[in-house]
């Protein structure tokens, strides 16, 4: 029996985790002498060896017609594939066509996106035979010896005794009752070990997933993590070998999805202590960080203290705000301690060694239009390096997908189900929160217009620097500062949807609305842009746009080419050139940007820039 799992990823730089848990969750089974497949009881039957899945991994963005040639050229005779709200439309015309093409394969859905709506997956999806909900591996290790057995007449009494499995009896769906569908064969409570050698062999530099727990201590009525069973803790040296291991498989990321990873502050401070020794004895490469999910209030000061002294690049937090409003976290579940959170934040920014990212959901039950506008300005003046504004979605499994209709609730009833409106905010309010979210991911969280977006802010604070439409709040009194929200938003109305806008072309668009404000000077913006271009594009050329012709260009060019000739390059720099320059016209005399590219800075990504008077540069 040739078994295939298949795996689409949401992009390329994503790595799956799931499949390589079944995968070896099957090897330990095989290396338990072919154990039991069944609960022990008189459905068990004879040990039997499984054959090892195959793996294919690919994502959301690869050509179909190669994804569906891959799969078919496998020729299973079972297909599993990991379902996920950003593959699910994907996975449901894969399956159509493989369908046709493969009439005798079996096919298996597990995952999140399936693990709620099993039955009706089963009723919508013909060609799909089985469900796997929740945990995975030992229903999976079961379903397969029952799909392998060599005697028919006992099959349905195999499958009926598959915790959390959904299948068909006499052509109607049906759902066992889900209980202990933990791992077989390993510890009570652990999932097998699934780094196997080809998984760091197929890893190939994508970012690493590694889980230290499983679940989630909080119920937060948009999440599945907290339903219904709560958070179990893996065992501490399996956790440290393991982050050992991917630190040393390639990758530049390993991101752990315990999806609280703090909130056991003890073990969490073992974990980061551990790290910070690990990469002081050189057992964590430089170029290795860690991304870990956490609840900011949390942290007690003895951990606070740990990551202001950890080195650069070592870690970097996302933190899961979602809202400043008390009354919303309170419908969602949320219990979180604002004013600690926010002292917290402050003590581990301004050391500015750890990447700080925050998440804000917009449409929460209670959260109007102006209320979340408070929220993000909040947030945002905590200067986090990344500042995630998503929007609600309506999961499968979810509390608030349950209570819908009693907060207002309309959501798109496809993946991913993102909210339409809500008694608290309409269609316009969220339409106009997805321009302001287009443009701060492309002026902030892109990290390539840090000097620009300070001095446009500092345009549009000014009285009469907010366009029509945005005075009502462009200004806030008791700070005397421009409402961080309305800029990105004025930004994105100007703009427009930038999906599949070239960068150049962007500029282009940042430039427009520059000009566009009261009191901007047009070489000082175009100097910000230059300085932002150096920084953080190592292609050492500017862009059209922003290119001057000068005759100092090329008495500068060789002067910085006999430089840097002389100069020490680093490992990896290749055959991209050492510095960028640009001319500065701002202010009067000509001075000149110059951008290190030997090195970049730790986890900023950005590089070393110095501005100095442009003739005297000719003569240092």
């Amino acid at each position: 029996m040739k078994t295939l799992i298949l795996a689409i990823n949401a992009k390329y730089i994503h790595s799956a985790l799931a499949p390589w848990y079944l995968k070896a969750a099957v090897r330990a089974y095989n290396e338990c002498n072919g154990g039991s497949a069944g609960d022990g009881g008189e459905t068990a039957g004879p040990a039997l060896y499984i054959p090892e899945p195959e793996i294919l991994e690919t994502n959301i963005n690869s050509p179909y017609e190669g994804i569906l040639s891959e799969a078919e050229a496998f020729r299973p005779d079972v297909l599993a594939v990991c379902c996920y709200i950003w593959n699910m439309a994907l996975v449901e015309k894969l399956l159509g066509d493989i369908s046709r093409r493969l009439p005798d394969c079996a096919v298996i859905l597990g995952g999140p996106e399936v693990s709620y709506n099993a039955a009706e997956r089963l009723e919508t999806l013909p060609m799909v035979d089985y469900v796997v909900c929740g945990e995975g591996e030992s229903p999976f290790v079961r379903l397969l010896a029952a799909l392998g057995t060599a005697l028919p007449f006992s099959r349905q009494d195999r499958l009926a005794a598959i915790p959390g499995l959904a299948w068909r009896r006499g052509g109607k769906p049906v759902w066992n009752p889900a209980s202990d569908a933990r791992a077989v064969p390993a510890e009570p409570g652990e999932p097998p070990d699934p780094y196997l050698t080809e998984y760091a062999e197929r890893l190939a530099g994508r970012i690493a997933y590694l889980e230290t727990s499983r679940g989630c201590p909080f119920s937060c009525g948009f999440c599945l993590s907290g339903r219904p069973e709560g958070v179990r803790f893996f065992d501490m040296e399996r956790a440290k070998r393991d982050l050992l291991k991917l630190a040393d498989a390639g990758t530049k990321t390993v991101k752990l999805v315990d999806r609280t990873f703090n909130c056991d502050p003890l073990r969490s401070g073992e974990i980061i202590r551990y790290l910070l020794e690990k990469r002081k004895d050189g057992s964590i490469p430089p170029s290795v960080g860690f991304h870990l999910e956490v609840a900011a209030d949390l942290f007690d000061r003895e951990t606070i203290g740990l990551l202001r002294e950890a080195p650069a690049g070592l870690f970097q937090l996302e933190i899961g705000l979602q809202s400043f409003g008390e009354k919303t976290l309170d419908a969602v579940g949320r219990k979180t301690d604002i004013a600690r959170l926010e002292e917290n934040f402050r003590l581990l920014r301004e050391r500015n060694n750890i990447h700080l990212h925050l998440d804000l959901i917009a449409g929460l039950p209670g959260e109007g239009l102006e209320a979340f506008r408070e929220s993000f300005d909040r947030a945002f003046r905590l200067s986090p390096h990344m500042l995630q504004l998503g929007f609600l979605k309506l999961l499968h499994g979810s509390r608030l997908r349950e209570q819908s209709g009693s907060y207002g609730i309309e959501y798109d009833p496809l993946p991913p189900y993102h909210v339409r409106r809500t008694g608290s905010i309409g269609e316009g309010g969220l339409a106009e929160l997805a321009l302001c979210e287009d443009a701060l991911d492309r002026l902030y969280n892109s990290g390539r217009f840090p000097a620009t977006v300070v001095y446009l802010m500092a345009l549009y604070g000014r009285d009469e620097g907010a366009p029509s439409g945005d005075a009502q709040y462009a200004q806030k009194e008791e700070t005397g500062e421009p409402s961080p929200c309305a800029f990105f938003t004025a930004v994105g109305r100007f703009i427009g949807g930038s999906a599949g806008m070239s960068l150049e072309d962007y500029i282009g668009g940042v430039i427009r609305f520059g000009e566009s404000l009261p009191g901007a000077d047009r070489e000082t913006l175009r100097d910000n842009l230059v300085v932002d271009w150096l920084q953080t594009n190592h292609v050492g050329v500017l862009p059209l746009r922003l290119q001057r012709k000068d005759a100092l260009n090329g008495e500068l060019d060789k002067v910085l080419k006999r430089l840097y000739k002389a100069a020490p390059v680093s490992p990896g720099l290749g055959t991209r050139r050492a510095y960028g320059y640009g001319l500065l016209y701002g202010g009067g005399r000509p001075r000149v940007a110059i951008a290190d590219y030997r090195q970049p800075r730790p986890f900023l990504g950005n590089y070393p820039l110095r501005v100095m008077d442009a003739e005297a540069a000719l003569f240092t």
